[in-house]
Formats: structure tokens, sequence, C-alpha cells
């Protein structure tokens, strides 16, 4: 038998229900940004800063667009707070290729994956020191 392939929707609404509840440790959230988008593709997420890095005590606000081809593919990451890393082009827009779990993502991975992950590389050797804007 193969694998159970969970429709978008679905999938957004349980990560939806995940933001709303507090899923994982409160340093990043992530949410619906407009309440007239039954498509889920905008949402909003905050990434707390990294301890020990440049980061530190600063809220990072992102633009999360979940596309049509959501699930399979990972979500666009904007930045819209200004900041400098390795993982973050002129335009604010998180490359992919650059973010471990963006680049190798799965199905099952989700919206807390990307944006943790990307917190974790604020503490990166090429970023954790680099001047802020």
């Amino acid at each position: 038998m193969g694998e159970v392939v969970v429709p978008r929707n679905f999938h957004l609404l349980a990560e939806l229900e995940s933001g709303e509840k507090g899923h994982g440790n409160g340093m990043v959230t992530w949410g619906l940004d407009r309440d007239d988008d039954p498509l889920l593709h905008y949402w909003r997420g905050m990434i707390i800063g990294l301890d020990h890095t440049v980061f530190q005590e600063n809220m990072y606000s992102v633009k999360i667009y979940c596309s049509d081809a959501y699930p399979d593919v990972p979500p666009q990451i904007t930045f819209e707070t200004p900041i400098k890393m390795d993982c973050v082009d002129a335009s604010m827009q998180v490359i992919p290729a650059k973010v471990p779990v963006m680049a190798n993502w799965r199905r099952t991975n989700t919206m807390y994956d990307a944006l943790q992950d990307i917190r974790r590389l604020m503490g990166s050797s090429a970023n954790r020191k680099t001047k802020q804007p």
C-alpha cells in the first residue's frame, strides 16, 4: 500500500490549528494573514532572534506564501523586518537552497520547520555577527 497523501487544505488547516495553539517553543509563530483567503495562501510569521547573536532581543516579521503546490514545495518566505543573513536576498526573500529544511523539502515539513531552521541559521558562523540594518 502507498503512502496516504493528505490534501493541501487539510495540511494547512492542521498547521493553522498548530499555530493558534502555540506549537513549539514560542520562538517562532505563524498564522493566517487574511480572513478572506479561502485557499489559505497568505500567512504571517514572527521569528524571535537567537540568543548570543546580533539578532538577540529582536523580533522579525515575515510574510509567508503557500502556493497551490504547497506542501509539495516549500513556502515562499519574505522578511518584512530588515535583516542581513546569507540565506536572505536583497529583496528580503529567503533563498530556499540556503535553508536546509527548505532545500530538502518533504511533503511532511511545515511552516514551523522552515521558520525554526531560519532561526537556527541566525547562529551560524556566516550570520551570528553580521552587522544588521
